[in-house]
């Protein structure tokens, strides 16, 4: 989704590149990924936080555990929920681990 003015058509969307030229102005190391396209794997586009929550994890950077992560989840949503969220933290994580090798 894009950002009201943006789909008013009274501001235009910046590329991919030129968010790439920008964001490496503040870090020499950026990855990409599309989490839009994770979050529909594990089951639901509204899950794109998830995939990035389980980016952040999976980086190691911040001092967040799959399993402490996994079990919020379960503590936190409804069964319904449970299922999707875990898949996209779970795809977030592999995917980044993936890419650091």
């Amino acid at each position: 989704q894009y950002p009201v003015a943006v789909s008013m058509g009274k501001a235009e969307y910046p590329s991919i590149d030129t968010i790439i030229e920008n964001l490496q102005q503040f870090s020499s190391h950026i990855m990409q990924l599309n989490a839009m396209e994770l979050a529909l794997e594990a089951g639901s586009p509204r899950a794109l936080n998830m995939v990035m929550l389980g980016a952040v994890i999976g980086t190691g950077i911040v001092p967040v555990t799959k399993e402490s992560a996994l079990e919020s989840i379960r503590a936190t949503f409804s069964k319904r929920f449970e299922g999707i969220n875990t898949k996209a933290v779970e795809l977030g994580i592999s995917t980044i681990q993936d890419m650091l090798g």
